[in-house]
């Protein structure tokens, strides 16, 4: 993994006038928490088309499921501060992956 993404970096990919940022994707190793794929696939007013290209989107992105050893930095941030969920996930995604 060389870089892990969230939701921002893939919504500006799916949308026109931003195809340099579709290009940092598909050149680059990206990777995403499960938590940033639930959250965009899942958004209640997503169209069908927004769907599709987030579809195409997400095949080409390496997703990091939950694993214990993430789990338990999700537990270990939010012990700590005041953290939002998902916001820990990704956060706990990304610090048990640099320790790789």
């Amino acid at each position: 993994m060389k870089y892990l993404a969230d939701s921002n970096i893939l919504i500006y990919a799916a949308l026109s006038g931003y195809e340099s940022v579709a290009t940092f994707i598909a050149n680059e190793l990206l990777s995403v928490s499960i938590i940033t794929k639930l959250e965009l696939m899942g958004f209640h007013d997503l169209k069908q088309c927004d769907y599709e290209k987030l579809d195409n989107i997400f095949k080409e992105l390496n997703v990091i499921p939950l694993t214990d050893t993430i789990s338990s930095k999700i537990i270990e941030l939010r012990q700590i501060r005041k953290i939002k969920l998902a916001d820990a996930v990704i956060a706990a995604t990304a610090l048990a992956l640099v320790k790789k």
